[in-house]
């Protein structure tokens, strides 16, 4: 991955400084016909200056490193995200949210949808699981000072939904007490 990302760099500078190169010629072949500059001028302004001509270069080259690797990770937080589904799990989330934080719904909601005749269900039920995601203050041993840490509550059965999650050491939570599960 670095050495791809390595590699995008190298080709994006390379195309800026050619296309850098293409435009000063443009503009050095057309400035005869626009005004009263000669040719030689303009090729020489760019060895004249070219210290100006390079932070230039590096300055176009550099806001289009940012731009490529800020597209690459979105869609890598893309292929992460489908990769990473299941086909057999569905969210459902309030009208107009735009993330599980901001997309809870109601107790009355969760029972209609565990009543819904597509939903999976086992000998003890349904296969829901009412999640509630939040971002909670816990002091860090360190300083002592809060840090915000994205806290995800879930029902009893969540293992049943989530087959992937496994508890490697510890015990599960028991609901009603002021326990968490981390990971």
């Amino acid at each position: 991955m670095l050495v791809k990302l390595i590699f995008g760099c190298i080709i994006t500078l390379a195309a800026v400084f050619v296309l850098l190169i293409i435009f000063a010629i443009l503009a050095g072949l057309l400035a005869p016909f626009l005004g009263s500059v000669p040719i030689s001028y303009n090729f020489r302004s760019i060895w004249a200056r070219w210290t100006s001509t390079i932070v230039a270069i590096l300055g176009i080259a550099g806001t289009v490193g940012v731009f490529v690797a800020m597209l690459s990770l979105a869609r890598g937080f893309r292929a992460t995200l489908v990769a990473s589904g299941s086909p057999d799990n569905a969210l459902v989330m309030r009208a107009g949210s735009t993330s599980e934080m901001m997309g809870g719904i109601t107790l009355d909601t969760v029972r209609i949808i565990q009543d819904e005749p597509g939903v999976a269900r086992n000998a003890e039920g349904p296969l829901v699981t009412q999640e509630v995601v939040g971002v909670m203050p816990f002091p860090l041993i360190s300083t002592g000072t809060d840090a915000n840490v994205q806290v995800r509550g879930v029902s009893p059965n969540v293992f049943q939904i989530r087959t992937f999650a496994k508890i490697i050491q510890g015990r599960m939570f028991q609901p009603g007490l002021a326990e968490l599960v981390a990971g």
